[in-house]
């Protein structure tokens, strides 16, 4: 070990460190100035409506998720009401921040268009595979013949965080009292 220390030109050695810490100074100085120049400027009442958003994620509303319509809010693509995880202390807070009022509506809850359970559907096809909703949904919309029907699958079960949806036999039902 002492012979390698030795044979090692401390010199070259040094020159090869300094030339890196340059070019690491350098490239940070670079990253540091493309994140400035391409800095994309957002609207500061798209962050403080995320925040006052249930934060669910849930695509409810028909945006990709609560970040997705705080933007389409302040940008006046939607209303506050259709978004119905959101507490209304937080919806009329929302408002406020938008320079709105909120418009009173009655409850949403959750509902199957069409009912047929495992028994009654009439299927489109013997689904063999993976039995969340998505997974069905990928082949052909679905294994039941109404394209807007429950597919049994329980993803809708498993996303709901007040245990207000239950699948029975191969139907979502809805507990009302439960739902927010």
């Amino acid at each position: 070990m002492l012979n390698l220390l030795a044979v090692i030109n401390w010199q070259s050695f040094g020159l090869v460190v300094a030339i890196l810490a340059i070019l690491a100074i350098v490239f940070t100085a670079l990253i540091i100035l493309v994140g400035k120049v391409c800095a994309v400027e957002e609207n500061p009442k798209i962050g403080e409506v995320t925040e006052k958003l249930s934060g669910a994620n849930c695509g409810g509303c028909g945006f990709a998720g609560c970040a997705d319509f705080a933007k389409a809010l302040v940008e006046g693509r939607t209303e506050i009401s259709n978004c119905a995880s959101t507490t209304k202390e937080n919806k009329e807070e929302i408002a406020k921040i938008l320079g709105k009022e909120v418009v009173v509506t009655e409850p949403m809850f959750a509902v199957v268009k069409c009912a047929g359970d495992i028994n009654n559907a009439i299927k489109k096809y013997d689904y063999v595979g993976n039995s969340t909703c998505e997974a069905k949904n990928t082949y052909f919309g679905g294994d039941k013949k109404c394209s807007a029907g429950c597919l049994g699958g329980g993803s809708c079960e498993a996303r709901c965080a007040f245990g207000a949806i239950t699948v029975v036999n191969g139907v979502a039902v809805t507990n009302k009292a439960l739902c927010t």
